[in-house]
């Protein structure tokens, strides 16, 4: 599940403070307003699928909302036109020249002082910028907290592994060490046994989910992940709970694990630690520990989102449907354990949201495929959520077998948006129906479908 927050643009609002500068000035408690949209509990028992993860996005704000728009602006305005009227700049460079990267010092929301090598993706028209760090992190920092910025004359590169893992053991603290794979760099304080088995794990995702992408079948091509891909792994739920309150807010301590797409890292902690017996120190004892455990579908669901983000099929702060994202992480959450390769095939049925969608079915109204595309608001509404992921997977399950040249071409469309360009809920339809035809139509081979589905 992600979290977003809606800024809602009125007559009444001031045109002095960009997007940039709210985001930076309100980033920490977005995060825990919209946790609190949510009953995080009761979400947790309406879906008995128990991976009702969560994917953190606490800097996906649209620029002034998706519910209204300025009366005075005609219909036909798109995004890039709301962009520019409140983002000042993007860094100028020329195609054939490298971005050089800069070196900021900076305050963060917690007042602490933050000295990072990176890049300008945006900057506001009061001088509030967006920087991607080397390591993929993304600030948001007014120009109130900005305390210096100078050039350092070199391309701007991503972070090597050993010095991304070296700064996370700086960051986490004493007990914390690295793990190294060909794509992740996990930081993790539990055995070597079960380091060594997520690692396998993230790795047999990445590489099912690339090929699955890239097979002819489907011809998206993917790029590989220009930055490390951080886990962090903590041995006890409670430890994680500690990380998770103060990174993205108490709401979200509930959870097996998260990805935020402001750090770019998913978070978790050790799924098979038993207080009894905390050395699990074989893949055999984990994997048996973990057979009867739903939360090893949400450690995928994150991970899914975190691979995504990270090899073009998606672009972090850019209007992804939530439908899309949630509906392709459930589409391979579900791993299969026993076969050494990962998954034995990507996509197959999944039972549960099957189910849940078919009685849902029944009484579900006639705009819901609307909804669901225009809006992101049942996917984050508790008492909505379980329905809507399972509508989300239905919808999704049934574009890539059934229109998978079209569903390729809806991915290829939203993965070129620019960041913190946001479109109504008119315009989101508009692009859904300019690939896929009309709404109608699609809805009744949809349902007509699902109902082959077993």
């Amino acid at each position: 599940m992600e979290l977003m927050v809606r800024w809602t643009h009125t007559e009444n609002s001031s045109p002095v403070a960009s997007p940039l500068t709210r985001l930076s000035r309100h980033g920490e408690s977005c995060h825990n307003q919209a946790g609190r949209n949510l009953n995080r509990r009761q979400l947790l028992t309406e879906s008995a699928w128990a991976a009702c993860a969560l994917q953190v996005s606490g800097f996906e704000l649209p620029l002034f909302g998706q519910e209204k728009t300025d009366p005075k602006t005609p219909a036909t305005a798109g995004a890039a036109s709301k962009l520019d009227a409140t983002v000042a700049s993007k860094p100028n460079a020329t195609p054939d020249a490298p971005i050089l990267a800069d070196h900021f010092v900076f305050l963060d929301e917690k007042q602490k002082t933050q000295e990072i090598t990176g890049k300008v993706l945006l900057e506001g028209q009061d001088k509030s910028l967006l920087i991607q760090g080397i390591d993929s992190r993304i600030w948001a920092v007014s120009a109130e907290r900005l305390q210096g910025r100078k050039p350092t004359g070199k391309p701007f590169a991503p972070i090597s592994k050993a010095d991304l893992g070296a700064q996370l053991v700086r960051e986490m603290g004493p007990g914390f060490r690295t793990h190294l794979t060909e794509h992740y760099v996990l930081c993790t304080n539990t055995s070597e046994a079960y380091t060594r088995w997520c690692g396998t794990l993230l790795e047999r995702l990445a590489t099912a989910f690339l090929l699955y992408w890239n097979h002819p079948d489907r011809n998206f091509k993917t790029t590989a992940p220009p930055f490390p891909l951080v886990a962090l792994i903590f041995q006890q739920q409670t430890q994680f709970a500690e990380f998770a309150t103060v990174d993205v807010g108490p709401d979200v301590a509930a959870v097996p694990g998260y990805f935020s797409s402001y750090s770019n890292r998913i978070v978790l902690y050790d799924l098979a630690f038993d207080k009894q017996n905390p050395q699990a120190n074989s893949p055999e004892v984990i994997e048996q520990r973990l057979a009867r455990s739903f939360n090893v579908a949400t450690m995928v669901h994150e991970a899914t989102h975190q691979i995504a983000f990270n090899c073009g099929l998606h672009t972090r702060l850019a209007d992804n449907p939530r439908w899309l994202t949630e509906g392709m992480a459930t589409y391979f959450e579900t791993p299969d354990l026993k076969s050494k390769t990962g998954w034995k095939t990507a996509g197959q049925v999944h039972k549960t949201y099957l189910k849940r969608f078919k009685e849902f079915a029944k009484r579900r109204g006639e705009d819901s495929l609307k909804q669901l595309i225009s809006k992101d608001e049942r996917l984050t509404t508790a008492e909505l959520a379980g329905d809507a992921y399972a509508e989300s997977w239905a919808l999704t399950y049934f574009l890539i077998r059934k229109k998978p040249q079209e569903y390729v071409k809806y991915l290829t469309m939203l993965a070129a948006k620019q960041p913190l360009e946001y479109l109504t809920p008119k315009e989101r339809l508009q692009e859904f129906t300019n690939v896929f035809g009309d709404l109608r139509t699609v809805d009744a081979e949809f349902i007509k479908y699902i109902k082959t589905v077993k």
